[in-house]
């Protein structure tokens, strides 16, 4: 770092005049320090090689803390969508639910997986119910609710499950009536 000053003498060696006019600075504070140099810029989304380089950070975020279902949901979106890898991502949301099997969030991110990379809207009908089934009433965004269950209704219709896609879109309903 530079402009960092040290003092090399222990506190009680280190004596000084008081006078009047006399103005203590404050102690040096590196973490306040490092907050001013850091701060948004700008916003952009990720590409080729620079996705590629995120994904460990998505796996060491999950070692760390095995209860960070964003990081699982992240990582496996970026492993199997971004990254065209969706076995990989599902093995990694996989991992997650050994640690979080109530998230919604984490099973419909598997059923996303296999409804848009995978085709398999047999596999994918399975994790959007059981994402469905862990629904509470405290998920405080029902845009995701619901984007959810648009895509739990388009699996149906592409199972010729008529009468479920019909229940689903019902469903969306209650929460979006004007749509």
């Amino acid at each position: 770092m530079t402009g960092v000053q040290t003092c090399a003498l222990p506190i009680s060696d280190y004596k000084h005049e008081h006078n009047k006019k006399h103005i203590s600075k404050p102690l040096y504070n590196p973490l306040a320090q490092l907050s001013k140099k850091i701060e948004l810029h700008e916003h952009r989304h990720l590409s080729g090689m620079e996705e590629r380089e995120t994904l460990p950070w998505f796996y060491y975020a999950a070692k760390l803390d095995p209860h960070n279902i964003k990081a699982y949901v992240l990582g496996g979106y970026c492993a199997g969508s971004c990254l065209g890898r969706p076995d990989e991502g599902i093995i990694f949301l996989r991992e997650g639910l050994r640690y979080n099997p109530d998230s919604w969030e984490i099973h419909a991110e598997i059923g996303n997986l296999y409804y848009k990379e995978k085709k398999d809207c047999e596999k994918a009908i399975i994790y959007y119910e059981k994402a469905r089934g862990c629904f509470t009433d405290t998920i405080p965004d029902k845009y995701e609710r619901r984007n959810m269950l648009v895509f739990l209704r388009e699996s149906y219709k592409k199972q010729a499950e008529v009468l479920k896609a019909e229940n689903v879109h019902k469903e969306i309903l209650k929460y979006f009536p004007e749509n």
